[in-house]
């Protein structure tokens, strides 16, 4: 009976020993493979956000550059830069030109033209920008006399990114007025949807 139970337990011990010599190599391949491809697949996501930060810096800065350049455009407008233009101008006509910027150029709803204290002299269509005088920008625009451009603030009724550049009198060469353009961070947000 001895013999009989070393038998089996010689032979359940060689069965053992033959799954274990059979599924071993497969467990350590499917491990192996498992734990490379993990490493692939989390390397390339790094890689890939990474890509899509660096692209989305270099579109943040290629829209801020453009309302940079896009407020000293408006601030060299004939109508606000020669005061016999100007004054040759209907109010209504100048608010019109606004408007027709706001139209082709992207992401703006409000263009507005203030004196030195703050005051605005015109406004184009859509919702006012108010208080100008007390912005940051603003006051930022009269100690230096250039463009400016702020971080997306919540002060007003939608969090806005604003530029403001000061317009010189081409007669005189001293600034006269401030443009002040408001883009939206909504639109922000459509151009990095993804």
């Amino acid at each position: 009976m001895k013999t009989e139970n070393n038998g089996l337990s010689l032979r359940i011990q060689a069965i053992a020993f033959a799954i274990a010599l059979g599924t071993l190599p497969v467990i350590l391949t499917g491990a192996l493979s498992y734990f490379l491809a993990n490493q692939d697949l989390t390397s390339y996501v790094i890689k890939y956000q990474e890509s899509r930060a660096i692209a989305t810096a270099h579109h943040v800065s290629d829209l801020i550059f453009e309302r940079f350049q896009e407020v000293q455009e408006i601030s060299r407008l004939p109508i606000l830069k020669d005061s016999r233009v100007r004054q040759a101008t209907s109010i209504g006509e100048q608010t019109a030109i606004l408007d027709e910027y706001m139209k082709n150029l992207k992401g703006y709803d409000s263009i507005a033209v203030a004196d030195l204290k703050g005051n605005t002299i015109l406004q184009s269509s859509g919702e006012a920008i108010t208080d100008m005088g007390k912005q940051d920008y603003f006051q930022e625009v009269i100690k230096t006399n250039r463009v400016v451009i702020v971080p997306p603030k919540d002060s007003f009724s939608k969090p806005s990114i604003f530029a403001a550049s000061p317009v010189i009198d081409m007669v005189t060469g001293k600034t006269i007025a401030k443009v002040i353009t408001r883009t939206p961070t909504a639109f922000l947000e459509a151009e990095f949807k993804e």
